[in-house]
């Protein structure tokens, strides 16, 4: 059972990251305006929730969403992905959220092999559009 630990830190901000870069490619690649944001934005959320309360999902996956939601952490990710695509057109982010995820999961295949292909999937859920 993978967790925060068994990640330096460097690599567990990437695997936190990896939660709002997932939504930014999806975002970015079809962007709908602020109403689509909006909504897009609340079906991660709930996405989040019902993977927390899942007794299915991993411990990779529970361990990341209960630091995500710490304020301190989730704050330090908020910022970081506001920093890094603050100035970038919707093709680079695209490019970019892309480039993170590629990385995100090679760290996870090495670190947590049991729990990665899970974990994949639930990013790969979070990140659909909202209908």
């Amino acid at each position: 059972m993978a967790n925060k630990n068994d990640f330096t830190p460097e690599e567990w901000t990437k695997v936190l990251e990896s939660i709002m870069v997932a939504g930014i490619a999806v975002s970015a690649a079809d962007p709908s305006g602020l109403w689509g944001t909006l909504k897009e934005a609340a079906a991660s959320s709930l996405a989040l929730a019902a993977a927390k309360r899942d007794p299915s999902s991993n411990e990779l996956i529970k361990a990341a969403i209960a630091d995500f939601e710490r304020s301190d952490e989730g704050r330090s990710s908020i910022l970081a992905m506001r920093e890094r695509f603050a100035k970038s057109d919707p093709t680079e982010c695209v490019q970019r959220s892309l480039a993170s995820l590629r990385e995100v999961s090679a760290i996870v295949d090495a670190k947590a092999p049991d729990e990665a292909a899970a974990f994949k999937t639930w990013l790969r859920h979070i990140s659909q559009p909202a209908s």
